[in-house]
């Protein structure tokens, strides 16, 4: 199964907060989730990899998940 990658980088706790909710349902599908710490403080980068045909929408709506 091949996984496409989306990244986003966020700063609210709230957008963090539903990342770490829709991690199971990510994970369930194939999917996994990673969050890198920056050199910014409060500023962490997002990505996911979900399997075709799922988008970062599906899960995330409204955050700024672009493909990488």
């Amino acid at each position: 199964m091949r996984l496409y990658a989306y990244q986003a980088q966020l700063t609210l706790p709230a957008s963090l907060a539903r990342v770490r909710d829709a991690r199971p349902a990510i994970e369930r599908i194939g999917g996994r989730v990673e969050v890198i710490p920056t050199e910014i403080a409060g500023l962490l980068t997002v990505r996911i990899y979900l399997p075709e045909p799922y988008q970062p929408d599906q899960f995330l709506p409204s955050l700024p998940f672009y493909p990488m």
